[in-house]
């Protein structure tokens, strides 16, 4: 009889702890990488919603852009910066879903630089530098975050030739 007392079989209460505190390791290793891929997950969804952004306000401007409105705008200037949209209530936007996009995107700004190319020597066209850039994740503000804020840019020359 007091053999089976002493033979019993089963898990001592230190194998339990060592057991469990394993399990536990385990589970919050597990929970921190299904949050961490969350987390990247929703930037890479934002970030794809702001390249299509960017490509279509980019193709609107180029196929938009006048030349001769432009020698009048920029005056002096080689270069001018505007904001089509912000999330403090501009909006310049002429098609509403890029900015149903844009709203979709936490305190979204979208500007628009053009900058004229000086003609050169031999090369009489003119050219014009369109970059077209959305950021997100700004300041309340509107000012540029060094920690959050994202951005999504696009360059092009058009010329009038």
């Amino acid at each position: 009889m007091l053999r089976k007392l002493l033979n019993r079989n089963g898990f001592t209460m230190v194998e339990t702890l060592i057991s469990v505190g394993i399990a536990v390791i385990v589970i919050v290793s597990v929970a921190s990488a299904a949050t961490f891929s969350l987390k990247f997950n929703t930037l890479e969804k934002s970030k794809t919603l702001a390249q299509d952004v960017v490509r279509n306000v980019m193709s609107q401007q180029v196929r938009d852009v006048s030349f001769d409105s432009l020698e009048t705008e920029l005056g002096t200037y080689t270069s001018k910066e505007k904001v089509l949209f912000d999330f403090n209530g501009t909006n310049l936007l002429t098609t509403s879903s890029l900015s149903d996009d844009l709203k979709k995107l936490q305190r979204a700004k979208c500007v628009v630089m053009m900058k004229k190319i000086l003609p050169t020597g031999s090369d009489p066209l003119t050219q014009i530098n369109v970059k077209v850039r959305v950021m997100w994740g700004l300041n309340e503000d509107g000012t540029e975050s060094d920690t959050k804020t994202r951005s999504v840019e696009l360059a092009t020359i058009v010329s009038d030739g």
